[in-house]
């Protein structure tokens, strides 16, 4: 079990569901291994106070939940398949989203 301040779980619930809003429905045509992709449980979410107030939220895909598509595109360097983080920055005085950064790494 994990204890977080109530503003931090605020920040995290308000970034979550922009990310992936409650109630949200998988479009149609998508295919079956990619449709968890569209689930909140599908993610990893750490969080970390920043200054001024703001928590840095930061989303990235768990390979365990729903395991990467063998046709992703891989880093030349490492072979490895490419995976997109999403980050917020989310004032918590304000519980509002300051901005969102989308960033593509190779998995770990």
């Amino acid at each position: 079990m994990l204890h977080l301040e109530g503003n931090t779980a605020a920040a995290i619930l308000l970034a979550m569901d922009d990310f992936k809003p409650r109630g949200a429905v998988i479009p149609t045509g998508i295919r079956p291994d990619e449709s968890c992709l569209y689930l909140p449980q599908s993610y990893d979410v750490t969080s970390a106070l920043g200054t001024e107030g703001v928590v840095l939220v930061e989303f990235q895909q768990n390979d365990t939940a729903c395991p990467p598509s063998p046709t992703l595109s891989v880093e030349a360097i490492s072979g490895k398949p490419l995976q997109e983080v999403t980050t917020y920055a989310v004032d918590i005085r304000a519980m509002r989203i300051l901005a969102v950064g989308v960033q593509t790494r190779p998995r770990p």
